[in-house]
């Protein structure tokens, strides 16, 4: 029946939407692990890459690598502004131990590098 059909689409709404916000609550705790890959959590939540890729670009806007950087970065500028942590230190807390990789990801992103966001944070507090 319509009736019947509708209940079909409608829970399976709510599971998608159920796993999109599972999926996003597993990022926010395990965005700092340097191991978090696309496949690894395709594979926590029994799904391919392709297909958490298509709901993630959908859902978010902008890729699972763009996203899971972009929250990295954020951590890193909180980081700078309200610790003494090396970039270093800071670098491998975010979840990004290749130092190079971690300088060049945040200067593209925030357009200067760690030391001198830092600097210019500080002297913003002055």
């Amino acid at each position: 029946t319509a009736k019947k059909d509708l209940q079909s689409i409608e829970s399976k709404e709510d599971r998608r939407k159920q796993l999109e916000d599972d999926v996003l609550t597993y990022l926010e705790q395990h965005y700092c692990d340097a191991d978090l890959s696309q496949g690894q959590v395709a594979e926590a939540f029994q799904m391919s890459t392709y297909t958490l890729s298509r709901m993630f670009k959908a859902q978010m806007g902008i890729g699972f690598t763009e996203y899971i950087n972009a929250k990295r970065i954020e951590l890193a500028k909180d980081l700078l502004r309200e610790t003494n942590e090396t970039t270093k230190d800071i670098a491998i807390q975010v979840g990004l131990p290749n130092y190079n990789y971690f300088l060049r990801l945040f200067k593209t992103i925030v357009g200067q590098t760690p030391s001198a966001y830092r600097t210019a944070a500080q002297m913003s507090k002055d």
